[in-house]
C-alpha cells in the first residue's frame, strides 16, 4: 500500500510538472508545488469587460487589487491607490451594482488588499457608460459572492517631500451587520519657499521699455486638516439610508517682504497675510427599491456645502472675508425595462449664496438658483447601442456689488442634450459617435472679484459678471482591444463656444501676475488623439498616447490660433515580487492657460515626468519613492505676449526635481460565510446616492 501511494504521488507530480511546462499565463504557489493554469473567465462583449472570478481556479487566493489590476485597460497607482481605465481617472466603483461604503473610490486602496478572489463572483468594467454614469469615463462593478459584513479595514499612511510638505493620514471602514461606516483624517503641513519673478517690457521695435523684478523673501507656513465621516444603514432589504459629512480647515501665517525693482529703482513694500479657511459638506440620501427584478428605484438626496475664508493683507492690513454656501435637493428615478433598455429621470434644485466683504464694507452679495430636469434613455438594437439625454436648466442670478451702476438681476433658461451611437461590428471592436451640448456655470472661485489667495507674488481675482458658457462638442472614436494583451484607441473631437470663459493672465507694473476671467471669446478646438496600450506579459505594461490639436480664439478684432501638442509614454515593470517600477515622460505646452483674445502668446514646451518605485511587503506594508522631473534642477514658467504695442516677457522660476517618499500600513479582518439575503441586485442597478 505504501509503495502504491508513493507511485501515485510521483504520477501526480509528473502531471503537474507537465502542465507547468506547457502553460503560459497565470501562476500561483501552493506549498512547495508551483501550479499553473491558463486564465479563464475573461471576456469582452461590446463595451463591457467581464472577469468571471469564480471560473478562474487560480484567482481564489489573489487579492482584489491584483485581480482588478490584471484586467485590460486598467492601471493602478500603488501610492495613491487610484485606478485609471484607458488612461482616465474619472472612474466610479460599484458593489453589486450600487454605490456602497463597503467598497468605493476612497477606500479601495486598503479594502482591495484584504478581499480575495474567493469572495468575488465577477468584476466588470463598462468603458463607455450611459445614463446616470455617462459623465464617468468608466464604471467598475464588483459582484460579491456573499454580503460583505462584520469586518474592519483601514490604513495609516504618511508622505514627505522636498517641497517642504508633510502629510500623515488615517482611514478606516467598519461594517457591523446592517451598519457600515467610513472615517478618514488627513493632516497637511507645508512651508512655501520664496519665489522670484522677472518681467521685461519691450516696445514693438524691440527697444527696452521697462524691467521689473519682484521677489518674496519670507516663508509661508500652512496647516490644513481634512476630516470625513460617512455611514449607511440597511433599513430593509429594499431601503437604504446614507449620511455623509466632511470638513476641512486650515490656519497659517505668511509674512512676506516683497521687493520690487523697476528700471533699477527699488521699491520695498511689506505684506502680512493670515489665512483661515473652513469648509464643511454633508449629505443625506434615501434609496428605495420598488422592484428588485426590474430595477425600479427611487433616490432622494439633500446636500449642503459651506465654505468660509478670512484673509488679512496689504500695507494697511485690510481684511477680506467671503462665505459660500450651496444647497442641493435632488430626486432620481431609475427604470430598467429589460436587459436591452433602461431610462431614468432626475430633478435637481441647487441654490448658491455667497458674500465677499472687506472690513465692514460689503463688495459682493450674490444669490444663484438653478432648477435642472434631466431624462436619460438607452436602447440596445442588435450590434448598436443608442443613448440619449435631454435636459432643461432654468437659472436665476441676483447680485449686488454695492454700486448703483453694478446690479445684476438675470433669469434665463437653456437646453442641454447628448446623443450617442455605438457600433460593435465584431468582438473587441467599438465605434462611438457622440454629439452634445453642455453648460459651464462659473462658481465662486471664478466669479468672486475680491478673492486673495495670499500666495507670495501672485494676486488672483475673478469676474462677478461672468455668464454661463454653452459648449457644443462632437466626438468620433474607434477602439480595438485584443484581450488583456493590447488595445488601440483613435479619437477625433471638435468643440466650439460663442461665449467662452477663459483665463486672463496679465503683468502689473510691479511685476506681479494678475489672473482673472473674461467672457465673449469665440472658441474652436479640434483634436486628434491616437493611443496604444500593450501588455506583452504579466510583468510589463507600456502606455503611449499622443494628441495634436488646433485651438482658435476670436474676439471682435483679434484672432489667435496655435497648435497644441501633448505626448505621453508610461512604462510599468514588475521586476520582482511585490515590487514595481514606473517610468513616465510627458511633452506638453504650458502656455495654454495664458491665452487671451487680446494676447498673442509665444509657444513654449516643457518636458515633465517621474520615476516611481514601490514595494509591497505582504498585504500590509507599501513603501514608495517618487522622483518628479529628475532631469530638471529648476523649471521655468514663461509668459510671453504682445499687447498695445509692447512685448511682455515674464519668467517665473520654481524647483524642478522633487523627491517624495510615502509609506502605508494596511490592516483589517474579514469574516466569511455570511449568506446573501434578498438584497441581491444586478449589474444595472445604479443610483446617485453616496
Amino acid at each position: 500500500m505504501k509503495i502504491w501511494q508513493n507511485k501515485r504521488l510521483l504520477l501526480i507530480t509528473a502531471l503537474l510538472v507537465f502542465q507547468y511546462a506547457y502553460s503560459q499565463d497565470v501562476k500561483y504557489t501552493l506549498d512547495s508545488l508551483v501550479v499553473s493554469s491558463k486564465r479563464t473567465g475573461l471576456n469582452v462583449r461590446d463595451n463591457v469587460i467581464t472577469y468571471n472570478i469564480s471560473q478562474d481556479p487560480s484567482a481564489a487566493l489573489k487579492t482584489m487589487r491584483v485581480l482588478v489590476s490584471s484586467m485590460p485597460l486598467v492601471k493602478y497607482d500603488q501610492i495613491e491607490g487610484k485606478l485609471k481605465i484607458n488612461g482616465a481617472e474619472n472612474v466610479i466603483i460599484l458593489l453589486n451594482g450600487r454605490k456602497s461604503l463597503v467598497v468605493n473610490n476612497s477606500n479601495f486602496n486598503y479594502i482591495s488588499e484584504f478581499l480575495r478572489g474567493r469572495d468575488i463572483e465577477s468584476i466588470s468594467i463598462d468603458i463607455s457608460p450611459t445614463g446616470i454614469y455617462s459623465d464617468y469615463s468608466a464604471v467598475i462593478n464588483i459582484t460579491s459572492k456573499e454580503i460583505l459584513s462584520n469586518f474592519y479595514s483601514g490604513s495609516l499612511s504618511g508622505t514627505a517631500s522636498t517641497e517642504y510638505k508633510i502629510n500623515p493620514s488615517a482611514a478606516i471602514t467598519v461594517s457591523l451587520g446592517k451598519l457600515t461606516t467610513n472615517a478618514k483624517y488627513n493632516y497637511g503641513w507645508s512651508d512655501i519657499r520664496p519665489s522670484w519673478n522677472n518681467t521685461e517690457s519691450r516696445n514693438a521695435d524691440g527697444s527696452a521699455s521697462g524691467h521689473y523684478v519682484t521677489s518674496d523673501t519670507t516663508k509661508r507656513r500652512l496647516n490644513s486638516h481634512d476630516l470625513g465621516l460617512s455611514l449607511s444603514y440597511d433599513l430593509t432589504p429594499s431601503d437604504i439610508f446614507f449620511i455623509t459629512s466632511t470638513g476641512s480647515f486650515s490656519d497659517g501665517s505668511s509674512k512676506i517682504n516683497s521687493l520690487s525693482e523697476i528700471d533699477g529703482i527699488r521699491n520695498s513694500f511689506r505684506n502680512t497675510n493670515k489665512n483661515n479657511d473652513n469648509k464643511g459638506t454633508g449629505s443625506i440620501a434615501y434609496q428605495h427599491l420598488f422592484d428588485n427584478k426590474n430595477q425600479k428605484m427611487l433616490t432622494l438626496q439633500y446636500s449642503l456645502d459651506s465654505r468660509m475664508s478670512n484673509n488679512q493683507y496689504g500695507v494697511a492690513f485690510s481684511e477680506n472675508k467671503f462665505t459660500n454656501r450651496q444647497q442641493i435637493v435632488s430626486a432620481d428615478y431609475l427604470h430598467t425595462v429589460d436587459k436591452s433598455a433602461n431610462w431614468n429621470a432626475n430633478l435637481t434644485w441647487f441654490s448658491r449664496k455667497y458674500k465677499s466683504k472687506q472690513s465692514d464694507f460689503v463688495f459682493l452679495d450674490q444669490n444663484q438658483d438653478v432648477l435642472q430636469t434631466t431624462l436619460n434613455a438607452s436602447k440596445r438594437l442588435g450590434k448598436f447601442l443608442l443613448a440619449a439625454q435631454t435636459a432643461y436648466d432654468f437659472t436665476s442670478d441676483r447680485a449686488d456689488f454695492n454700486n448703483t451702476a453694478s446690479h445684476l438681476n438675470d433669469s434665463y433658461g437653456c437646453f442641454r442634450y447628448n446623443i450617442r451611437i455605438q457600433w460593435f461590428p465584431r468582438a473587441g471592436h467599438n465605434v462611438r459617435f457622440h454629439f452634445g451640448r453642455r453648460i459651464y456655470r462659473p462658481d465662486i472661485n471664478v466669479r468672486n472679484p475680491y478673492r486673495d489667495e495670499s500666495i507670495p507674488g501672485v494676486v488672483s481675482q475673478g469676474n462677478p459678471q461672468l455668464s454661463n458658457e454653452k459648449i457644443n462638442n462632437l466626438l468620433l472614436s474607434y477602439m480595438y482591444m485584443k484581450g488583456s494583451k493590447y488595445s488601440v484607441n483613435i479619437m477625433a473631437s471638435y468643440m466650439n463656444s460663442s461665449n467662452g470663459v477663459f483665463a486672463v493672465t496679465k503683468i502689473l507694473e510691479d511685476g506681479r501676475l494678475l489672473n482673472t476671467y473674461e467672457n465673449g471669446i469665440k472658441i474652436n478646438k479640434f483634436f486628434v488623439s491616437p493611443s496604444f496600450m500593450w501588455r506583452p506579459n504579466t510583468k510589463l505594461m507600456i502606455d503611449v498616447a499622443y494628441r495634436i490639436g488646433w485651438n482658435e480664439f476670436k474676439s471682435s478684432n483679434v484672432t489667435h490660433s496655435y497648435f497644441d501638442h501633448f505626448a505621453n509614454i508610461d512604462l510599468t515593470y514588475k521586476a520582482w515580487g511585490g515590487g514595481e517600477l514606473e517610468l513616465a515622460a510627458q511633452l506638453m505646452n504650458p502656455s495654454i492657460m495664458s491665452k487671451v483674445y487680446s494676447q498673442s502668446t509665444k509657444i513654449h514646451y516643457v518636458v515633465n515626468g517621474f520615476v516611481l518605485l514601490t514595494q509591497h511587503f505582504g498585504k500590509s506594508w507599501v513603501v514608495g519613492i517618487v522622483v518628479s522631473q529628475p532631469w530638471n534642477r529648476r523649471r521655468d514658467i514663461i509668459l510671453d505676449y504682445e499687447i498695445n504695442g509692447s512685448r511682455y516677457y515674464s519668467r517665473n522660476s520654481e524647483p524642478g526635481v522633487i523627491f517624495r517618499a510615502s509609506v502605508r500600513y494596511n490592516f483589517g479582518r474579514f469574516r466569511y460565510r455570511v449568506k446573501r439575503n434578498s438584497r441581491e441586485v444586478a449589474d444595472t442597478d445604479r443610483n446617485k446616492s453616496n
